[in-house]
């Protein structure tokens, strides 16, 4: 893949998302983005003039280096295929593997993989949010879950990305 489809893939990824009801997703993707790709820099202390002498109108100045180099944190750009990583990432801890907590928390609770448990986290007394309820993913989900982890898998591979997962 070139940059420039590294990043036709990243907008076209990022709509989808966005029309499908994770705005929220695109909007902490985008957030990442903006801020950049965190890293130490290494970097030296300006020099200082120690003396300066003056020769038949020649200017001579020696210079010495005071301290150690010192370590700063700074950001730079995220480059196309990082953009692209950082979407498929997304979209792979958003869907496969809460699928995955999932069938893990009802076999862990419940011990069974019937399609029909479930499990309700009830708020606290004083809490006004709604009960969390979670049910073992349907064989059509799982299925669907298992074409996208195919299909994040070849574009990884298509885009020369690491497969972490």
């Amino acid at each position: 893949m070139v940059d420039r489809t590294f990043s036709e893939a990243y907008k076209v990824i990022l709509e989808h998302l966005r029309k499908s009801g994770f705005g929220w997703v695109v909007a902490q993707i985008q957030e990442q983005v903006r801020s950049g790709k965190p890293l130490i820099k290494d970097v030296s202390p300006h020099p200082a003039i120690r003396s300066i002498q003056f020769v038949d109108e020649e200017f001579e100045a020696t210079t010495t280096t005071k301290g150690r180099r010192q370590r700063l944190a700074a950001t730079e750009n995220y480059t196309d295929k990082e953009r692209l990583e950082i979407v498929i990432t997304a979209i792979d801890s958003l869907i496969i593997q809460t699928t995955a907590m999932q069938e893990e928390l009802i076999d862990f609770f419940v011990g069974s993989t019937d399609d029909s448990q479930e499990i309700h986290f009830e708020p606290d007394e004083f809490d006004e949010s709604d009960t969390l309820i979670i049910g073992y993913p349907s064989k059509k989900h799982k299925a669907s879950v298992g074409d996208l982890k195919e299909l994040l898998g070849m574009l990884r591979e298509e885009a020369g990305i690491d497969n972490k997962r």
